[in-house]
């Protein structure tokens, strides 16, 4: 699946430029039965089941080119490469982020930058074969417009009640991030048991600016193994459910951009509320799995979170636990052909720039 969003605008700061800125209930389970052991997924295994789920994000460029010779002079095929190559990178992030967890912003650069290299040196050479044309793209992890964000990640089956230190259960109802210190939310996604969802009584994820509020409902469809997903509130509201099926009792869902399955259901996401938001769940006692999020600052999580260990949280590590996300990269593109040898330096917005 692939969303295609235009940029939203772009923001002059010095010599950069970037893009301007998801019956009663069940009884509950303990956490250590065999279920939910099943359920028990590591960070690569979530990361691979959310990326065939959620869409490659809109790659998002804001260009500052330095020319020499004549830019207008670079074959299509070429300027193709460019843009294919920008794509990757942001493809290539996500995946390098999410499939795996990064003490600090240094070790999640040191990850993407030889995947990107060896991308565009395989790709270079398909791209150039039997022309006179040669094109390089490479990631500056020390440029101001590379950017990181924060991935909070939950990968140790439970409700969704709030964490504490002690490992049991907390208050259903809790702020992710604080009314206070909303921050931008760019993913949110989770892993959900079916059987432990209720028929009357959702689980809620709640988000706001301040001025929209919207309320994202997730509840078991009557005894099926149907999931009924429904968003109201001051935007987006739908006039009904959507019915989406779970697989092997499970159902993968982006609360975020609003799909599930696989792509099979689609809803209006959490994305419709302009950021900076703050995120609150209400009723995590009717939620069991696991589940992620991106937002660009991580001060106002709730509760505080460790760093994450990788290449995931051992036993007594607090779950979940946070680790660093490429949020925009800053790339530099030369071509060289015949009649012209240019260069192009672009930040690559990772996550696209809609919603929250």
């Amino acid at each position: 699946m692939v969303s295609d969003r235009p940029a939203d605008g772009v923001e002059r700061r010095g010599d950069e430029r970037r893009v301007g800125t998801p019956a009663p209930a069940n009884e509950r389970r303990p956490v250590g039965d065999e279920r939910g052991q099943v359920m028990l997924v590591g960070a690569l295994a979530l990361a691979v089941l959310i990326l065939a789920l959620v869409p490659v994000y809109n790659a998002t460029f804001t260009t500052d080119s330095a020319a020499v010779g004549d830019p207008g002079g670079v074959p299509d095929a070429v300027s193709g490469y460019e843009r294919s190559a920008l794509e990757a990178a942001q493809r290539l992030a996500i995946r390098v982020g999410h499939g795996s967890t990064y003490p600090d912003e240094a070790a999640v650069a040191s990850a993407f930058e030889p995947a990107f290299a060896n991308y565009t040196r395989l790709h270079g050479e398909a791209a150039v074969a039997g022309t006179q044309t040669t094109v390089n793209a490479t990631f500056d992890p020390t440029a101001p417009g590379t950017q990181y964000g924060v991935r909070v990640v939950g990968n140790r089956a439970d409700y969704l009640d709030k964490p504490t230190a002690a490992g049991g259960p907390g208050p259903s109802d809790w702020w992710v991030v604080r009314n206070s210190d909303r921050t931008r939310l760019r993913w949110f996604t989770a892993r959900l048991d079916v059987s432990n969802l209720s028929e009357s009584d959702p689980f809620v994820v709640e988000v706001s600016n301040g001025t929209d509020t919207v309320d994202l409902r997730v509840e078991s469809d009557g005894g099926s193994n149907d999931v009924s997903v429904r968003l109201a509130g001051d935007v987006g509201a739908m006039s009904e459910d959507v019915t989406c099926d779970s697989r092997a009792g499970e159902i993968v869902i982006d609360l975020y951009r609003g799909s599930a399955g696989a792509g099979d259901c689609t809803f209006t996401g959490l994305d419709v509320v302009e950021g900076p938001v703050s995120v609150r769940v209400r009723n995590g006692s009717s939620a069991y799995g696991v589940y992620e999020l991106v937002v660009r600052d991580g001060d106002g999580i709730q509760p505080t979170v460790e760093a994450c260990t990788p290449p995931s949280p051992p036993p007594g590590l607090s779950n979940p636990c946070s680790s660093p996300v490429l949020w925009q990269l800053s790339m530099t593109t030369h071509l060289r052909t015949d009649r012209t040898d240019y260069e192009s330096r672009t930040n690559v917005s990772v996550y696209g720039t809609g919603g929250g």
